[in-house]
């Protein structure tokens, strides 16, 4: 049906213009390379933590659909202590990346100020 494949390729471009303002706020907040045309995302926060972040074709339009691949930390951070910190982030059902990584980026802080 050709209203079918119309819908689609609309969503597809909603989505696309949609992830390029969320990058564009990530780039303003944190030191961030990208890779794979945005499907792949590299964000040092300031904690000595950088965030690899994997976004699917959806992203931001779905719930669910940008996830923390890996976590990696300098300066003292334990690997135990970072994949906590992943699996948590991991476990919020956030629809894009930048309120996702803001809220977790103050949880980070928080386990941080526990572990000094």
């Amino acid at each position: 049906d050709l209203r079918f494949i119309l819908r689609v390729a609309i969503a597809r471009i909603c989505a696309v213009r949609c992830r390029v303002d969320e990058l564009v706020l990530l780039r303003k907040q944190y030191a961030m390379t990208i890779e794979n045309e945005g499907e792949k995302l590299y964000c040092s926060l300031n904690e000595g933590v950088t965030a690899v972040l994997r976004l699917s074709a959806d992203c931001p339009m779905l719930k669910g659909s940008a996830f923390v691949d890996q976590l990696i930390g300098t300066g003292g951070w334990d690997a135990k202590e970072l994949e906590l910190i992943r699996t948590t982030m991991n476990s919020g059902d956030y629809k894009g990346t930048h309120l996702w990584l803001k809220l977790n980026h103050s949880d980070i802080n928080r386990r941080l100020l526990t572990c000094l």
